[in-house]
């Protein structure tokens, strides 16, 4: 059995079966190829906020709209991905706020200081990637622990999904001023580029494929 994600991150059983294997989460190895076109540039001394949902389409309208409205009034960088299955007109961004399709997590959380997201495991995998720390408002399906999870390890905060505008831009406020968050994910960073610079999955799955000796 291959758990493709952290054992730190995981709520497991103990003692573990004895048959599973950690191997890391499935990233790609090389970063997508993505030129900054952005209006401002990486290095501007505003927080970076990168406001990410699902790809699928989980009436995250509302939810999108309440945290847009809690970074009006701060002073930061926001871009918002909307995935397929949204359009801008779906939302009102405010002024300075940059929406687009899609932005490949890889390329830009390197520049971010904080992601706003469903907390769906790739998402949250790929700020770990980056020890990026998170707010989370999940809606569903495997979010709601991956949030909770989020929170217990000091990674960031987790949200209700009607969290308001003032509990979400309390909680921009606390992640972007306190460096409490920084050292556990840089931790489980090291941690999860360790694992994935390795080849357990392979070497797990050729031990299975192996003959038995005789």
């Amino acid at each position: 059995m291959l758990a493709a994600t952290l054992r730190d991150f995981d709520v497991a059983p103990s003692p573990l079966p004895a048959n599973l294997r950690y191997v890391g989460p499935i990233l790609d190895p090389d970063r997508p190829h993505w030129e900054w076109d952005l209006p401002w540039p990486p290095d501007h001394p505003d927080p970076l906020v990168v406001v990410s949902f699902s790809t699928t389409y989980q009436h995250q309208e509302d939810q999108l709209q309440r945290v847009l409205d809690a970074l009006a009034s701060l002073p930061v960088r926001t871009l918002v991905t909307l995935g397929p299955r949204l359009e801008p007109a779906d939302i009102d961004a405010p002024p300075g706020a940059v929406v687009r399709r899609w932005v490949p997590h890889a390329s830009v959380l390197p520049y971010a200081k904080l992601l706003i997201t469903h907390a769906g495991h790739s998402s949250v995998m790929y700020a770990i990637a980056d020890a990026v720390p998170m707010i989370c408002l999940p809606t569903g399906r495997d979010q709601l622990v991956n949030a909770r999870r989020v929170e217990d390890c000091g990674l960031g905060i987790a949200l209700e999904p009607t969290a308001t505008v003032e509990e979400i831009r309390a909680a921009v406020a606390e992640v972007l001023a306190s460096v409490a968050y920084l050292p556990a994910v840089e931790q489980m960073a090291r941690t999860l580029r360790r694992l994935c610079a390795s080849e357990v999955a392979v070497d797990e799955l050729e031990a299975v494929m192996s003959p038995a000796p005789t």
